[in-house]
């Protein structure tokens, strides 16, 4: 079984506050990152295939820069970008 991650901000909660943690995401099919993001900071515009927190897999297209996201997985397949991650 893959690693889940952890969502830091529970029951719906969100937060106004700049991110206080960034790190690199390594896209993974098998495995959920340490913790679900609050933004994705891309950094090589592409198509992510994403699990965002609420379990849904999507694909879509970003731009260089900021997106306020809370995602759960950054998958290998599907995904063409590169990015950071920051809670």
């Amino acid at each position: 079984m893959g690693i889940k991650a952890i969502d830091r901000h529970p029951s719906g909660r969100t937060s106004v506050d700049s991110v206080s943690d960034l790190w690199a995401v390594t896209p993974s099919d098998d495995e959920d990152m340490a913790y679900v993001s609050r933004a994705l900071l891309v950094t090589v515009e592409g198509d992510f295939r994403l699990l965002m927190a609420s379990g849904a897999d999507v694909t879509v297209p970003l731009t260089e820069g900021w997106h306020p996201m809370r995602v759960s997985r950054v998958f290998l397949t599907g995904t063409t970008g590169e990015c950071f991650a920051g809670d």
